[in-house]
């Protein structure tokens, strides 16, 4: 039977954990841990300081380092986006593009009363990129010299500051040693059971598949559904979650 445990137990289970510490981290830890702004940072960090005290190694998928490039994606867009609002801006934009992206400003700002992420998601970055024009001209700039200027190295900068102060160990299936890591086969055809046994959203399902196949006894979440995962479809695995989540949400869970 798998559980959930808060982070501020940590030392009580790894302590007496007869395992070693091997953790699984998914894209909501590696974001909270390295965004300073965001709800559950402190949170993460805590944990995190507490993996080092025991020396804990600790692994992330190619899934979750997907979700985490696509997250620092989704902010940097939205921050240049309205940056390019202000008066101040070095930046000539049409008044369709400027009505547009006062509209999702307007957006942003009721994400923000409600406490809801204030980053723009895909389809709102869709909608802005077919206003803008592709090449600047006129004075206007176009939407590939945006991303050059804002864009261009920051994605694999954001990935590699993170990996290298967290000393992460990545998951490379096709690495020699890789078996290791493993307790049973892995068929990634075990995803679409995952995700059809609680509707689970299938980049979780990729990395609850890989969790319960791997030797991992800890997998580090923020994330309500992939915790939830771990308590109605692993066996024998521990998720490590934020004090908050776990009295709120999954103390009272029975499965």
């Amino acid at each position: 039977m798998s559980r959930c445990v808060q982070f501020s137990e940590v030392d009580l289970i790894i302590s007496k954990s007869q395992e070693l510490p091997l953790c699984l981290a998914d894209s909501s830890f590696l974001i909270a841990i390295s965004d300073k702004d965001h709800s559950q940072h402190d949170d993460a960090q805590f944990l995190y300081e507490k993996l080092v005290e025991y020396n804990a190694k600790i692994f992330t998928s190619v899934t979750a380092r997907s979700e985490f490039i696509d997250y620092h994606r989704r902010v940097i867009l939205t921050e240049t986006l309205m940056d390019m609002l202000a008066p101040s801006s070095k930046w000539k934009i049409s008044a369709a593009v400027r009505k547009e992206l006062a509209t999702q400003r307007g957006w942003i700002d009721s994400q923000a009363k409600t406490g809801t992420e204030p980053y723009l998601s895909d389809s709102r970055i869709k909608i802005c990129k077919q206003a803008f024009i592709p090449k600047t001209q006129s004075g206007q700039i176009g939407w590939t010299e945006l991303c050059k200027e804002y864009l261009s190295g920051r994605l694999f900068s954001a990935w590699t500051a993170i990996a290298d102060a967290l000393d992460l160990n990545y998951v490379d299936m096709r690495a020699s040693d890789a078996r290791e890591l493993f307790r049973k086969e892995l068929h990634w055809d075990s995803m679409y059971r995952l995700a059809e046994e609680s509707a689970l959203g299938s980049q979780d399902a990729m990395i609850l598949n890989l969790f319960d196949c791997s030797v991992f006894p800890f997998a580090i979440t923020l994330d309500f559904d992939l915790a939830y995962g771990v308590l109605q479809s692993t066996q024998d695995k521990t998720a490590l979650v934020p004090d908050s989540l776990y009295r709120k949400r999954l103390k009272k869970l029975r499965f």
